[in-house]
């Protein structure tokens, strides 16, 4: 899936999932790989698999997702409500739940109330970094509130601390999520060219496809 051969992570994604068929990881992998390429339907149909746990937390989060992709923002919202945690959190990311509820507001032309769940988002995240400063996913989330508070420098200093804090010389993979994070910010605060940058850098990486 990193080196872009959909294909036979497809076929290893199936195996996997005839070996252990109610384990969250390959069912939410492969569908992970239908949605980043723009295949909702089939990302879906992944997750709606019978044997597939879905109560899991990263099932429940890419399903979001998926919602948001097809514009069914109730259905997201509803969703992110049936998390009793207050994010959703994996090795390679977190994301406050009011994170997830201000874009959906975003998108649905709301600005008052996105501003109130990045808030609560900036929140959450700021307590878990307070907590443990070198976790760099907590302040690639705090970077994104910010970002959604238009608190532009704060969050360009957040989201370049979580580079430095985990960069892709020491953790290949899930470095590239902070790098993704950055250009996430960079876009939120208007700095295009900036995001550009970080855009073709993680292209040049493996797995940054």
């Amino acid at each position: 899936a990193l080196l872009g051969d959909h294909a036979l992570a497809e076929r290893y994604f199936d195996q996997a999932i005839s070996l252990a068929p109610t384990t969250a990881s390959p069912y939410f992998q492969m569908a992970q790989l239908y949605l980043n390429r723009g295949l909702p339907e089939r990302a879906r149909a992944v997750l709606a698999t019978p044997s597939a746990p879905a109560t899991d937390r990263q099932m429940l989060y890419l399903t979001t997702l998926v919602d948001l992709f097809e514009g069914e923002y109730q259905a997201a919202l509803n969703r992110i409500g049936s998390l009793r945690a207050d994010a959703f959190e994996s090795q390679q990311s977190f994301v406050p739940k009011g994170q997830l509820r201000a874009l959906i507001y975003r998108l649905m032309n709301q600005p008052q109330l996105s501003a109130v769940h990045y808030d609560s988002a900036r929140v959450v995240a700021a307590q878990r970094a307070q907590a443990q400063p070198k976790e760099a996913n907590f302040h690639s989330a705090l970077a994104i509130a910010y970002a959604g508070l238009g608190r532009k420098a704060e969050a360009i200093a957040e989201a370049k601390n979580a580079v430095e804090l985990l960069p892709v010389t020491r953790e290949a993979w899930v470095g590239l999520y902070r790098l993704e994070d950055l250009a996430r910010v960079y876009v939120m605060v208007e700095e295009y060219d900036l995001a550009l940058d970080e855009l073709e850098r993680l292209l040049s990486l493996p797995g940054g496809k």
